[in-house]
């Protein structure tokens, strides 16, 4: 198919070669991958003629159905000598840029775009892409293959709404480990299931390739943020929640941990700012109105709005142990032992065990002792 195009045939064996090329594998034909696209061409763009790189970028556009790219805003003045002395901008510099093309590279784009769907062996191409990264990759087990009834984006539509410890979910990761390793969403999984496990720290460093690989997920940037909340790296903590919060401006999740990280950092104030956008981004978030709550009843003592934000989480989960119990602590501010004495024994009764004391803590039985008698 390449006899043609002898000058494609060298650049398109490199581009199926490279671990930035398995990253695109998971949105073939899905019209997304931009960034992935634009960061591989900016990758080869060190190696090969300004001409070649539009005909690659063509080819890529034909494996995602997607327009646009950067190819033709590299400069045709510069030989690959000279390009490769020149420091290129890295993988997450430049995804700010290349998020949004400009309206004439835009008009550029559809017009490569006409011309590839009348040349047939341009679009042939695309084939060759294919195939020939199915065996490529393959032997470096980074290909999981594009048959849509087994393929790694189906794999992760799978696990994302199961439970970790079920053993459909322990056996998916399993079973796929190798084969998904490149894919964004599926390390993401394996790092819950490997949290869930204990091993926080590699669960951090799957999480980290999948952000390498699509550093525009704010899923990827959540469960970060988590992983480094549960190693008490609260800074690390509060800039991953952070990401994820500009990548996805509508994540109460996001919300909510950067308003766990900022208490956790005696930043009440903003933590309390943090939960109430994140009780905007959804009303319904009993957690959010929880540790609202806390932070004004037992951090800032504002008992009074602390108590309406507890009032308020019970009515939306009336089967949180832990918001009878912050309540009770509020009420006892109050001088209503009464009321703290019940919210303790319905704590006991929805399976607190332990309360916090102190600075350490003793068990709901000593403290239901000492506020009931």
């Amino acid at each position: 198919m390449t006899a043609g195009q002898s000058d494609l045939q060298a650049p398109l064996r490199d581009l199926v070669s490279r671990q930035s090329f398995a990253a695109l594998l998971p949105h073939a034909r899905s019209s997304g991958g931009l960034i992935q696209r634009d960061a591989l061409i900016q990758e080869i763009s060190r190696v090969y003629h300004p001409d070649v790189l539009v005909q690659v970028e063509d080819v890529l556009n034909g494996f995602l159905d997607a327009s646009g790219g950067i190819a033709t805003s590299i400069p045709q003045s510069q030989s690959p000598a000279q390009k490769r002395d020149k420091p290129i901008e890295t993988y997450l510099e430049s995804t700010e840029r290349i998020s949004a093309p400009s309206e004439s590279s835009s008009q550029s784009s559809h017009s490569r775009v006409s011309q590839n769907q009348a040349a047939p062996s341009a679009r042939a191409l695309m084939f060759v892409a294919l195939s020939v990264g199915a065996v490529a990759l393959s032997a470096t087990g980074l290909y999981y293959g594009f048959n849509p009834s087994a393929s790694c984006s189906e794999i992760a539509d799978k696990l994302e709404p199961l439970s970790s410890d079920t053993s459909e979910f322990k056996k998916l990761i399993a079973d796929h480990k190798t084969a998904c390793a490149g894919d964004p969403r599926f390390l993401v999984q394996e790092a819950i299931l490997r949290n869930s496990e204990g091993q926080t720290e590699q669960a951090l460093q799957l999480v980290g390739q999948a952000i390498k690989i699509d550093p525009v997920d704010s899923t990827a940037f959540w469960w970060q943020g988590h992983f480094y909340y549960m190693l008490s790296d609260y800074n690390k903590s509060l800039i991953a929640y952070s990401r994820s919060l500009e990548l996805d401006p509508k994540n109460s999740g996001a919300a909510e941990g950067k308003g766990d990280a900022l208490s956790q950092l005696n930043r009440s104030s903003e933590a309390i700012s943090w939960y109430s956008e994140a009780i905007k981004l959804d009303p319904a978030s009993a957690y959010a109105f929880r540790e609202r709550g806390r932070e004004k009843g037992l951090r800032l003592d504002q008992y009074k709005d602390g108590l309406a934000d507890l009032d308020k989480a019970i009515q939306i989960n009336d089967s949180d142990g832990s918001s009878y119990q912050v309540r009770a602590y509020i009420k006892t501010w109050l001088d209503d032992f009464t009321g703290a004495c019940a919210d303790l024994k319905k704590a006991k009764q929805l399976g607190v065990k332990e309360v916090p004391n102190g600075g350490s803590t003793v068990s709901i039985d000593q403290q239901i002792a000492e506020i009931c008698k």
